[in-house]
């Protein structure tokens, strides 16, 4: 009787670490599933952005303003922070955040060259937002591709 409920513990312990391996394994691969579609829509956006008949987007102040703020952010978060933990990525993506709230509440664009600016904000909105989670891999990810964003900002907007 002793030995059976040594085979039944032995074989409850093998079924638990067998479903907790797959659950790890399926939400890698979800994980990996959400990062490919991520990339696609980016780059579905980024192909979405154009110029305005060869020319740029007017921005209003409200808009140059805030994105000259974020920009200052970024380059005081690369200047102060050699090795960034998720609390820095945290902070950063707070203080990115709140500046994209001031943009929200006080721009003034309209028309094309609005929907066209809700293009280029919509790729750093997801970018802010993982800078606030809690997975230091995808924060930093997320910080590198925050530049090319905003070098896009320069080529599209004046």
């Amino acid at each position: 009787m002793k030995n059976l409920r040594i085979i039944l513990v032995f074989f409850m312990l093998s079924f638990l670490f067998s479903c907790s391996h797959a659950n790890e394994k399926q939400q890698e691969h979800q994980h990996e599933n959400k990062q490919e579609n991520l990339e696609m829509k980016e780059e579905k956006i980024e192909t979405a952005l154009v110029l305005n008949n060869g020319e740029k987007w007017p921005a209003d102040d409200a808009t140059r303003s805030t994105f000259s703020k974020m920009e200052s952010e970024l380059k005081t978060f690369a200047e102060n922070t050699t090795e960034p933990k998720i609390k820095d990525y945290n902070a950063l993506g707070e203080n990115l955040q709140k500046e994209l709230d001031i943009l929200f509440k006080t721009c003034s664009m309209d028309g094309e060259a609005h929907e066209q600016l809700h293009t280029l904000v919509a790729l750093i909105i997801g970018d802010v937002s993982s800078l606030r989670k809690s997975n230091e891999t995808v924060a930093a990810e997320a910080y590198k591709k925050l530049p090319q964003h905003f070098k896009m900002f320069h080529e599209y907007f004046n």
